[in-house]
């Protein structure tokens, strides 16, 4: 997959775009119930994947978050741990 997407971008840092509408039904998991919208919980493992992909691609990233389940704190933990985990690039 890093290959392809070397190829794609030949001679560029790609940009990756991960989330769109499937990031309406993800979450970072914090304390408290799960939302009934939740079909998929970020993990650690996850955010080391994502940066070793982004470092292995020097890409810079664009990352969608929760915003459909109308709560503000499950979208600003989401947010801190995606920055904490993967950078700000």
């Amino acid at each position: 997959m890093i290959q392809l997407l070397r190829n794609l971008s030949a001679g560029h840092s790609p940009v990756l775009r991960i989330g769109g509408n499937s990031a309406d039904s993800t979450w970072w998991p914090i304390r408290g119930a799960i939302p009934p919208w939740v079909r998929y919980a970020l993990t650690d493992g996850w955010l080391r994947t994502t940066k070793a992909l982004a470092a292995a691609l020097d890409a810079r990233m664009i990352m969608g978050v929760n915003f459909a389940g109308g709560r503000p704190a499950v979208t600003a933990a989401e947010a801190r741990a995606l920055l904490g985990g993967i950078g700000r690039r």
